[in-house]
């Protein structure tokens, strides 16, 4: 199903369009199809582009769609695999004759280029809670070889083997049931926790279609952050959310500066987004560059002993988001309760507020953000307070 096919009174051009910045090999091998059918379809058809958004176009008062828009012809490429998808198609009919499901066991081709419409079905056999695909940051390859070796759960793997210690500490966890510890390491981590301290989290919208003056497609614009510190069973908080008809980051910053100027140690969960907001921050505003190179200094990376493993829990299962480290002090889920549990939905929410003309839905969309922002800096006090307590243990 190609997006755009316009014919100029002698030819067909075809148009696949894609909110994206960069073609990759998926885009072009799927647009190679496409080519593939409209040659043997159309007599006059001449050729088919990728189209692109274009990340050095910069936004001024209104939209100039021909700078908006990359657009690459795929014709050389199409044209050298004509054979190879008539070989392809030829197979694939063969198969779909056969009308049984064809025996071929899972693997890496599950989830290349993109997750297999049939996982449900192929996959039945490997939910079980011990799974060894229940082991995260690790290799595919690596976790196929084991289950195809006779470990198609964790309790079947040899400890003893020279896996990489992250796979075994995550197999032996999983096994048991236990999380796992490493008390001199987090002891030392939360040392570098001084004086007063606070949990931050932001929320960014990236739209494909620049909206304010000076800014590019899918650029990062801050709108949202939530600060909690007390403790987890009277939190405080502190917020500020951005209008959305204005670029009103300057106040953003300036909400941000001043809420955060009387802790000595901001503790975020995953510091990268923060990192790089302040860092695009102090680029549009040099006059702040003080202020902002002091709390970058603050920030504590809350996740931290995750990700070096010096803590695991069998509740992860594979995933290592804060929503996930939310099931290890949750029987039901914060998140499960919210109308936005996610950083796209929150995005979209967002945007969504440029159009609605209904006051009573817009305060509460903005609610429903807070919200969720809320949740995240209230799971990162938790998870904070959880590890000074084991600690004590």
């Amino acid at each position: 199903m190609i997006d755009i096919l316009h014919f100029d009174g002698e030819s067909w051009m075809a148009y696949e369009v894609k909110s994206s910045l960069k073609i990759s090999e998926a885009y072009i091998k799927d647009a190679c199809l496409q080519y593939y059918v409209l040659k043997n379809t159309l007599t006059n058809f001449s050729d088919l582009f990728l189209v692109t958004l274009n990340s050095a176009y910069i936004f001024e008062n209104e939209i100039n769609l021909k700078q908006l828009f990359k657009k690459r012809s795929i014709k050389i490429n199409a044209e050298e695999n004509i054979d190879f998808f008539s070989r392809t198609i030829t197979q694939m009919n063969l198969v779909l004759e056969r009308n049984v499901i064809p025996d071929i066991p899972i693997g890496k081709q599950c989830f290349s280029p993109y997750d297999c419409d049939y996982l449900g079905t192929c996959w039945k056999n490997a939910q079980d809670p011990k799974s060894v695909f229940k082991i995260g940051k690790s290799d595919r390859e690596q976790l196929f070889a084991l289950y195809f070796s006779g470990a198609e759960t964790v309790d079947k793997i040899d400890l003893n083997s020279d896996l990489k210690p992250h796979l075994k500490i995550q197999a032996n966890s999983i096994n048991t049931n236990e999380p796992y510890f490493e008390k001199t390491q987090i002891s030392d981590f939360l040392k570098k926790i001084n004086g007063k301290y606070c949990f931050l989290d932001m929320e960014i919208w990236s739209p494909a279609i620049p909206k304010y003056n000076g800014t590019s497609p899918f650029e990062q614009i801050p709108f949202l952050f939530s600060i909690c510190y007390g403790n987890a069973e009277a939190p405080e908080f502190k917020k500020y959310l951005k209008p959305i008809e204005t670029d009103s980051r300057n106040q953003f910053l300036l909400a941000l500066l001043e809420a955060t100027k009387e802790f000595d140690s901001v503790l975020v969960f995953d510091k990268n987004l923060e990192m790089q907001v302040l860092g695009k921050l102090e680029n549009l505003f040099p006059e702040y560059k003080s202020e902002i190179h002091n709390l970058r200094g603050k920030m504590i990376d809350l996740a931290e002993p995750i990700q070096n493993f010096y803590f695991f829990h069998p509740k992860f299962k594979g995933n290592f988001s804060l929503k996930a480290v939310s099931e290890i002090f949750n029987t039901e889920s914060d998140y499960a309760t919210l109308e936005i549990a996610s950083g796209i939905v929150a995005m979209h929410k967002y945007e969504g507020l440029m159009a609605e003309e209904n006051d009573i839905i817009n305060e509460q969309t903005k609610q429903q953000l807070i919200d969720y922002c809320n949740i995240d800096t209230l799971t990162c006090l938790k998870f904070f307070e959880y590890l000074k307590e084991k600690i004590k243990e």
